[in-house]
């Protein structure tokens, strides 16, 4: 189990190790980006961001789609985006097949 970090000064030096590939640095900024103290908390957070900015990786979500869908801004029968967890399709997502099934002709 990875151990949190308690200052700043140990999330900077744990960022200059993740530069460095280091996995376990990785496990601990994630630990204190979850579960460390305020400041430590959003230290931790912004170098792993940075870190994943620095190699090409960039959050993406797709939040702002499902609420603009549930407050009717999107047209209906707009494209809808394709999100799993463990094979079964989330609710928007279902009804969405259903949307494209109840339009096709049966066979």
């Amino acid at each position: 189990m990875p151990t949190g970090l308690k200052t700043l000064d140990e999330v900077r030096q744990a960022i200059a190790v993740l530069a460095t590939g280091n996995g376990d640095a990785l496990d601990r900024l994630v630990w204190s980006g979850v579960f460390g103290p305020a400041g430590v908390k959003e230290a931790a957070r912004q170098g792993v961001l940075d870190q994943c900015r620095s190699v090409g990786i960039y959050p993406a979500s797709i939040q702002a789609l499902y609420l603009a869908r549930g407050r009717g801004d999107v047209p209906r029968h707009s494209p809808c985006p394709r999100s799993t967890f463990a094979g079964w399709p989330t609710t928007p997502d279902a009804r969405c097949s259903g949307r494209g099934r109840s339009s096709m002709p049966a066979r």
